[in-house]
């Protein structure tokens, strides 16, 4: 049986699935797919995305929102963080690269700000 399409919006590697589309709420697909809709591509590791998702131009946060099991996937893709590591649900030295960015943008946001004053 023939499901669902996944393409790997990270190495382009496209799977065949037996899923099939989840019933359609006003035509879409839901804000947060059941567990059983993620996928990690067998070429790199990292999530796969259904195909059809793919050539939405909003996909790239919900699609890690939606089918990633790391729930910073996406603030660590910026920074050149994210890999295939990231979905085996545990918290790495790395992981603490984006607290620290975040807290240096958040130390220079309140710099600025006392400087203003």
């Amino acid at each position: 049986m023939i499901g669902l399409t996944y393409v790997c919006p990270h190495c382009g590697h496209t799977m065949q699935t037996t899923l099939k589309r989840p019933a359609k709420a006003s035509g879409h697909w839901p804000a947060r797919p059941l567990p059983e809709y993620r996928r990690l591509c067998t070429e790199c590791g990292r999530f796969a995305i259904p195909q059809e998702l793919a050539g939405d131009s909003g996909w790239a946060k919900n699609s890690y929102e939606m089918f990633s099991g790391c729930p910073l996937a996406y603030r660590c893709s910026a920074f050149g963080q994210y890999d295939a590591d990231c979905e085996k649900g545990i918290v790495m030295q790395k992981c603490l690269l984006l607290v620290n960015i975040q807290l240096e943008l958040i130390e220079g946001f309140v710099r600025e700000a006392r400087e203003r004053t």
